[in-house]
Formats: structure tokens, sequence, C-alpha cells
């Protein structure tokens, strides 16, 4: 390399025919030629560590690309999963097609568009969470022990048996808040499923979720609808489909479900709250300056 350098910079010089010019020239185009053999020696050394598995046009799908999205184009499923060279060489192919897309984006020119930075940091920042999040999940130790301690708290969590449930469910929190009021105002249960509840099935039944057995429920509607006292309403419960307010109508109580069947489950409810636990504590001592008049300056103007 070093043998290389010398040789640029001899015929560099040479070519500016020692006017002072031409050596300022020499110097500028020596730089550009290094700063390209520096390039390629990078991608070299790159493709050494992480080959290009496809090429689309002038986009690659790189071994760094397969490995990291290959539970995300097929996640393994019930305990199964497609053989390895098989897997991979879909999502060989899964990243290729979403590459042609890239290449017809800058065809058509969307890189040089202001919107693309704006939406290129935007993602970069939720890119950025993931990972910091990802990380700080992967410190948290949570031991047999803990899980025990946890199950044994929240036993009646876990209780399997007939529960009947009435359930008002809307994708958003505004309009379970309206559900909410109106409830609150002296709307009949039934009422207000039938006109705000999203459930296809329950909504025509007044909300109606009848022979529910708890341990077949998501976690956090398991949760809220445990605490429950019969014929008592919940506060807003956010589940995995969306914003529900809870009715426990009858429960007949069994047996706990067994530790082992449940141990996933509390193993995931404590990383979450131990997660978020972190992060705020983290997050809170990192301050936060709105500029208020710049946002005044840069709100549209309100009409009255």
């Amino acid at each position: 390399m070093k043998n290389f350098r010398r040789l640029c910079l001899f015929f560099g010089l040479a070519a500016g025919t020692g006017a002072l010019a031409g050596c300022d020239l020499a110097r500028s185009k020596w730089a550009e030629g290094m700063a390209a053999l520096e390039k390629m020696a990078s991608n070299r050394s790159l493709d050494a560590t992480d080959p290009i598995l496809a090429r689309i046009g002038k986009e690659t799908v790189r071994q760094s690309e397969v490995d990291e999205s290959g539970a995300e184009f097929f996640p393994p499923g019930n305990g199964s999963r497609a053989p390895s060279a098989l897997l991979r060489l879909k999502t060989v192919q899964a990243l290729a097609a979403r590459k042609r897309i890239v290449v017809l984006a800058h065809q058509v020119g969307f890189a040089r568009r202001p919107q693309f930075e704006t939406q290129r940091k935007m993602a970069e920042d939720f890119l950025l969470m993931r990972l910091y999040r990802n990380n700080l999940r992967s410190q948290i130790q949570i031991s047999d022990a803990d899980l025990h301690a946890y199950y044994n708290v929240h036993r009646r969590e876990f209780l399997v048996g007939e529960v009947r449930a009435s359930h008002i469910l809307t994708w958003t929190v505004e309009n379970a808040r309206k559900a909410q009021d109106l409830l609150k105002s002296g709307e009949p249960f039934a009422a207000v499923a039938r006109m705000l509840s999203v459930d296809p099935v329950s909504s025509r039944k007044d909300g109606k979720i009848t022979n529910v057995l708890s341990g077949d429920l998501d976690l956090a509607f398991q949760k809220a609808l445990a605490q429950l006292p019969a014929g008592k309403v919940s506060d807003i419960v956010k589940t995995s489909a969306g914003y529900e307010l809870i009715r426990k109508d009858a429960e007949i109580q069994g047996s706990p479900r067994p530790f082992d069947s449940v141990k996933e489950d509390i193993r995931k409810e404590m990383l979450d709250q131990e997660e978020a636990k972190q992060e705020t504590a983290a997050a809170s001592k990192i301050p936060i300056a709105i500029d208020e008049q710049q946002l005044r300056l840069s709100s549209p103007s309100e009409s009255h």
C-alpha cells in the first residue's frame, strides 16, 4: 500500500510539469485517487466479512441482511422450521424483491426529494430505539425464583374456570373514552357495545363473550378480568386487539393453570415491566427543551 501511494504521488506530481498549479491539481487528483482506493479496500474488506449474495441493479443483498431478516420474512411456526438452506434462499428472494422496488424508487428520483431525508431520519430514530430496547432487554435477568414469586402473588390471574364476560372493543383510545363516558352517563352496557364496539361477533350480542376460559385470553385482558368483581366494568385496557372496556358478568372458579404452562407468559410480562422501568429511569435524566416560540411560529395559523 505504501509503495502504491508513492507511485500515485510520483505520477501525479509528474503530470503537473513542475508548475505550482500543476502541483495543486496533482495533489487534488492524488487525494481523489487515494479516497477511491481506500473505498475499494474497504469494500473488499466488507465483501470478505459480509459477502454479497444477490445483485439487483446497483442494489445488493448481503449476508448480514439475510441473517437479520430471516425471522421477519419466515418466522418459525408451531415448532417447525424450513430447512436452513431453503429458508435462506427464500429470504434472499424476498429481500431481492424488496430491493427491486428500491431500484424503481431511485429511478423515479425519490431519494433526492426533501421528504425522503425526513422519513429516513424518522426510520433511523425508530431503528436506534429498537436496538436500544433490544439491548436493554437482553441484559435483564429473570430467574426461576422470580417467576415462581410472580406466579404465587398473581395466582388468581391464572385461574382456569368458566368466565362470562362482556366487552366493548375499540381501535383507538379516543373511542374507548367515548364508550366509557357513555357508560358513566348511565347508558346501558349493551347499547354502547352495539354502538361503538368493533368486535363483529360480540357487538351483535350486546358485547357478550360467554363461556370464556380465562386461560385462553390475551394476558392483559385476563389480568384485568381476574381483578374485577362480578358485575363491574374495568377501566380502559390496552390489549393485543385494541382498547377495551371489560365487564365480568359471572365466574365459576377452578384451579390455577400449572406454573409450567404460564412460565413464558410470566417471563414476558416481567421483562416488559423491567424494561419499561429501566428505560424510564434512564430517559428521565435527559432534559427536554421545547422552543415554544419557534413552535408557535411554525404552527399553521388557526382560523377563528
